[in-house]
């Protein structure tokens, strides 16, 4: 292996045992080390750039020799528009930019963005029914018009290269494909060998109008992809990237999934919503659904204005807020590390849990049986008043304080309390392992 690459690779090593050290003085919040830290890999990476640029870089003044510019080459190394450049694309470099590792490249230069347009019409019959997108890298605006009997793509190229040539052979990569099979328009875009770019990679942005009840299946490997007054059965699925879902109204379904980014739902009316985030904020406005299934691994789940007949949101690492909502059957919010505070709720029935976090309720009493559990945290809360439950809530570490119209008390002490309120009803179960636990009714 030659000695440049096993440079490479032992920088990218220390690269990532950086990262997973600056990770854990964030866990810890040893905030001072961390930012003493960046400013080292600052100058570090300061002092690299002027090596890098000037040509010290080179193994010949590592070996003592003075540096000099290429045969044939003038001292200044930028390249008439247009000039053929013979150095092979992966070796080429400009500042921060680098050869491939693998299916990896690097782009950190400071080259100038070119652009390129190119529009695609494809005329639909009744027999097509569906539309499938795979986009390798880029954003895509999603747009329904009624009336309309075909596809409109336009498709904007986006490269950053050095020179024209480099550019040519960039916008000649992306390329737009398209065919019609089993009844489903299919669209490739894109450059499918392009792999992963760290920083600026040649990339192909799509503003898509569509009949609004076509159905639609949308793949961005690295991408943003956002749909508006669109009604057709929905999939839409990025790697890096948001995804935002706004002026959406009928009973089919939505399915979104992003590893890395956030996703928006506004203006809402749909039938099963699915939504899984793996890192990025989920976010729902004004939603109106059958189901709504919510899922975040390393971030928090938002919503307000929600009217639905059954509610899950889970966060691994991640608080789940909910304002204003009314669920027909079950509301099921459960965090992992974060707190779940739900306001101005009506519900069938309550399962809330936070593993480590507090919880918060303030809303109607539930009409089934319900749950509301802390492991380590305290819980409380803020019932409207009129309606009648029997409450159990206990605490293994903490107080337990009510301040209900006990119509029939079984037991009350200092840590638990079991009883009937304002005449019984539904079952009530709230505990917390360490934490105190207050039940109120109205505003206390």
């Amino acid at each position: 292996m030659r000695s440049f690459q096993v440079r490479r690779l032992l920088w990218i090593a220390l690269f990532l045992e950086v990262s997973f050290g600056l990770v854990c003085l964030l866990l810890n919040r040893s905030l001072s080390s961390f930012l003493a830290i960046i400013f080292l890999l600052g100058f570090l990476g300061a002092v690299g750039f002027i090596t890098r640029s000037t040509g010290l870089w080179s193994s010949d003044w590592l070996n003592g020799k003075p540096w000099e510019p290429p045969a044939g080459r003038p001292v200044d190394l930028e390249m008439p528009a247009g000039a053929y450049n013979s150095t092979p694309r992966s070796a080429r470099a400009t500042g921060w930019n680098m050869n491939n590792i693998g299916n990896v490249s690097f782009n950190l230069g400071m080259n100038p963005e070119r652009t390129e347009q190119v529009s695609l019409t494809v005329p639909l019959d009744e027999k097509v029914a569906g539309f499938i997108l795979n986009l390798s890298s880029g954003g895509v605006k999603l747009q329904g018009q009624e009336g309309l009997r075909e596809v409109r793509i336009l498709a904007t190229k986006r490269v950053w290269a050095r020179d024209e040539m480099e550019a040519r052979l960039d916008f000649g990569r992306l390329q737009l494909r398209h065919w019609i099979e089993g009844g489903v328009l299919r669209v490739e875009a894109g450059d499918p060998d392009q792999g992963l770019v760290i920083g600026r990679g040649p990339r192909m942005d799509l503003a898509i109008t569509l009949p609004p009840a076509l159905a639609a299946e949308l793949n961005s490997t690295y991408g943003e992809i956002l749909t508006k007054d669109y009604s057709g059965d929905l999939t839409a699925k990025t790697t890096l990237g948001t995804i935002a879902i706004e002026s959406y109204s009928s009973g089919r379904n939505i399915t979104l999934n992003t590893t890395s980014g956030k996703l928006s739902l506004q203006g809402v009316a749909a039938g099963i919503v699915k939504a899984r985030s793996g890192a990025g904020l989920i976010e729902l406005s004004g939603v109106g659904a059958e189901e709504l299934d919510l899922d975040s691994t390393a971030a928090s789940i938002r919503a307000r204005g929600v009217n639905c007949g059954r509610y899950t949101a889970k966060a691994v690492t991640g608080s789940i807020e909910l304002y204003e909502a009314t669920v027909e059957n079950d509301l099921d919010l459960k965090a992992g590390a974060g707190r779940v505070h739900a306001e101005n709720i009506q519900a069938g029935s309550l399962h809330l849990e936070a593993t480590t976090g507090s919880v918060f309720y303030r809303g109607m009493v539930p009409t089934a049986p319900s749950e509301v559990i802390s492991r380590v945290g305290s819980v409380q809360m803020v019932l409207n008043p009129g309606t009648g439950f029997n409450l159990e809530a206990s605490s293994n570490v903490g107080t337990v304080e009510t301040s209900l119209p006990v119509t029939n008390l079984k037991y009350q002490g200092r840590n638990s309390f079991e009883g009937q309120i304002a005449g019984g009803g539904a079952p009530l179960r709230v505990s917390s392992q360490v934490g105190s636990i207050k039940v109120t009714f109205g505003g206390g």
